[in-house]
């Protein structure tokens, strides 16, 4: 319960944060059940919200993979960040889907979005990968 209610609080955190950037209203209503409002759009945060799957899908890789340990350290702190706000990305176009497209919501979240988040992940794992790998191969000047 306690790794729930922390990440709850994360995600509430970076939101109120990155709402204020993006100029996106952002509303908590302490009396709910994690219930929150984006520029008027109403949002539960649930479990599989949090994008924990994807954090530690990150962790996983990045602690096995063929990096240099501070390779690992910047490069798993890279993808952490970006899945974040990725994330915040996907609860702000979600409130948006709620406020312009209502009948859409379900497609957009459960599909569009479940599987471009995974695609988006991947893709960044395999770019910070690549640059990882070419920069610890360098071919010596003989």
């Amino acid at each position: 319960m306690f790794f729930y209610e922390a990440l709850l609080a994360f995600v509430k955190g970076y939101l109120e944060i990155l709402s204020g950037i993006f100029g996106v209203i952002y509303h908590e209503f302490p009396s709910s059940d994690n219930l929150i409002a984006l520029n008027g759009a109403s949002l539960k945060i649930i479990y599989e919200c949090t994008a924990y799957s994807y954090y530690l899908f990150i962790f996983a890789i990045v602690l096995f993979s063929p990096w240099k340990w501070h390779q690992k350290l910047w490069g798993g702190a890279t993808l952490l960040i970006l899945t974040t706000l990725l994330n915040a990305l996907r609860f702000f176009s979600v409130a948006w889907i709620i406020r312009k497209h209502p009948a859409h919501l379900d497609i957009f979240h459960d599909y569009v979005w479940n599987v471009l988040f995974a695609v988006i992940v991947f893709l960044m794992y395999f770019v910070m990968h690549y640059l990882f790998i070419r920069k610890n191969h360098k071919p010596s000047a003989v």
